[in-house]
């Protein structure tokens, strides 16, 4: 491994880093201690293995549900956002899709930037596909905003894509999260 090899991949963690803040750090440590607390708490009660086992199993149930807790705090709580859209189809004599909306901050903390994440997803396919399609899309467009955005605080966007495929109509899927 070369010397910029490894610069390439510590400005990759860094770029990657960068999306957490303050708020995310606290969250990830607060569950990284009660784990350790519950992992503790077990060796401490080593001599009653009923209550041994209960606590154990707290903490491996806790340790597979953690990336849930994370996301609906996230999600639900600290990082909320409401996305209203206007438009959000293809245009009638072009192939490209247009999006017009607004997305506001319901949070509690202020955001650095916003993403809004377009996904496609063809018409007339089974239910099944197109679960399948909103979780891994054909084409996925995404449109990154990096002005802040204060608590209560409205950003208007308007997002113009060309077709991916001009033979196949599509249903857009749009999504925004914040930062």
């Amino acid at each position: 491994m070369d010397i910029a090899s490894l610069k390439a991949i510590i400005a990759s963690f860094i770029d990657f880093f960068d999306y957490f803040s303050l708020p995310d750090y606290l969250l990830l440590t607060s569950g990284f201690l009660v784990l350790l607390l519950l992992l503790l708490l077990f060796i401490a009660l080593r001599s009653y293995p009923v209550v041994a086992f209960v606590v154990f199993l707290a903490g491996l149930i806790l340790l597979f549900l953690s990336p849930l807790i994370y996301q609906v705090l996230m999600e639900d709580i600290i990082r909320k956002t409401e996305i209203t859209l206007k438009f959000n189809h293809k245009m009638h004599y072009d192939d490209t899709y247009f999006i017009e909306g607004s997305l506001v901050n319901k949070g509690i903390i202020k955001f650095r930037g916003c993403v809004i994440s377009v996904n496609f997803i063809p018409k007339g396919v089974k239910k099944l596909q197109s679960l399948r399609y909103e979780v891994k899309p054909i084409h996925r467009h995404l449109q990154v905003y990096k002005n802040p955005l204060n608590i209560d605080e409205q950003l208007d966007f308007k997002i113009l894509i060309p077709s991916p495929n001009t033979k196949v109509l599509y249903y857009l899927n749009t999504k925004g999260s914040c930062y």
